[in-house]
């Protein structure tokens, strides 16, 4: 038994023919949905590695910061995506004399929550409650200080996937090449 398909009448095929057009230009195959993810991925990139040189420009300002003694008061570590998943940070409380009595929160004017658990309790350690750190204030404004100056690790951490997005984006609009006409 075979089946066969009645010829199509002219104006019938000229529908048919313009929706098969459009439906190939929408295709995987021609590029749309590549170029759809390409446009995603450089923009998501983009908007990370701006974000990304923000905050480098912030904490070189640091660099020049005058530095002073403070005491570490806590230091816990406080998990942004639940218990046991993602990204950890040291949440620290010191304080610290210029003038006046401050107490300072900042690890640098990066901080971001992309260390391991392992980073994290490291860090810590490293500064326990009532041990004598060196602060970094800004002299215009005293009350913003922090315990690391110039460029932390954690801000490369966000700098190389922004650049691995913005290329993988780029290179999928480049392969996808230009749309075709009607």
């Amino acid at each position: 038994m075979s089946s066969t398909r009645p010829p199509l009448l002219p104006s019938n095929r000229e529908a048919v023919d313009a929706w098969l057009r459009q439906r190939e230009r929408m295709s995987v195959r021609s590029g749309f949905y590549p170029r759809v993810v390409g446009v995603l991925l450089a923009a998501t990139g983009f908007v990370l590695l701006m974000h990304s040189v923000k905050l480098g420009f912030a904490c070189m300002e640091t660099r020049d910061w005058p530095r002073t003694t403070g005491m570490m008061y806590e230091a816990t570590i406080h998990n942004a995506l639940g218990p046991e998943r993602g990204f950890f940070e040291p949440r620290l409380t010191y304080v610290y004399s210029v003038g006046a009595r401050y107490e300072g929160h900042k690890i640098s004017n990066a901080d971001l929550p992309v260390w391991s658990r392992a980073e994290a309790q490291d860090f810590i350690a490293k500064r326990p409650a009532g041990k004598v750190v060196t602060v970094y204030y800004d002299p215009n404004d005293p009350a913003d200080a922090v315990l690391l100056s110039g460029l932390p690790d954690t801000l490369w951490r966000m700098a190389v996937p922004a650049f691995a997005f913005l290329f993988f984006g780029i290179s999928m609009l480049m392969r996808a090449g230009s749309p075709e006409g009607p």
